[in-house]
């Protein structure tokens, strides 16, 4: 059996779980993860814990050196196979040591929050990326974008404006799946005048 389970744990709150992962969870001797990731286990706390903050070899060496006797959960947000963890952990361990399972990503979340399909959009991330999303928006493409503190969606909105594209709508969503949940659909002469939860999600679209 192997040993070490990167599992997607959805967009955050407990309901966007699925059933399985909540499973092996609880099955898990270990689990690593930040903060935020580590809260889903709920008041189970018998686990032992490798946080994020650390060095990435240093966690990859505590995940193997874990693994070797236990069962480890290695948790990443929304999907696992999206802009997650796994191909940092595909680096250090072979295929037959990780055992996957997917998650609800926020982006798939935000695409069915808004009702539109998402199977011809061009989805990126600027987390930490650099993307020429641009070239997708000017030829009148849906456009999904996961966002940071520094190409937030405001700087989108920035980029859009100056551009001189004007026909187009975004739609941005924070705090995804969460009770204070906010999406919003507006135009970026206008969201370039308001804030936003750097790490959202956004949309871009025409109508």
């Amino acid at each position: 059996m192997k040993s070490i389970k990167v599992l997607g744990i959805g967009p955050g709150h407990p309901d966007y779980l699925l059933p399985i992962t909540k499973r092996i969870i609880n099955e898990c001797q270990v689990l690593v993860g930040g903060d935020r990731q580590i809260s889903v286990r709920g008041e189970d706390d018998h686990h032992e814990i490798i946080p994020f903050s650390m060095p990435i070899e240093t966690m990859m060496k505590k995940i193997r050196e874990s693994a070797q006797t236990k069962q480890v959960g290695v948790l990443v947000s929304g999907d696992a196979g999206y802009y997650s963890l796994l191909a940092a952990l595909r680096r250090f361990f072979s295929n037959d040591e990780l055992d996957v399972y997917p998650g609800i990503s926020s982006m798939q979340y935000l695409f069915a929050r808004l009702g539109l399909p998402w199977s011809d959009a061009e989805l990126g991330s600027l987390h930490g990326r650099s993307w020429d999303w641009m070239e997708e928006v000017k030829k009148r493409k849906l456009i999904g974008l996961l966002t940071d503190q520094n190409q937030s969606p405001v700087w989108i909105a920035k980029q859009l404006v100056e551009a001189g594209i004007q026909d187009c709508w975004m739609a941005v969503g924070e705090n995804l799946s969460y009770a204070n949940e906010k999406i919003e659909k507006i135009r970026p002469e206008e969201a370039v005048q308001r804030e936003f939860e750097a790490l959202s999600v956004v949309v871009i679209g025409y109508e």
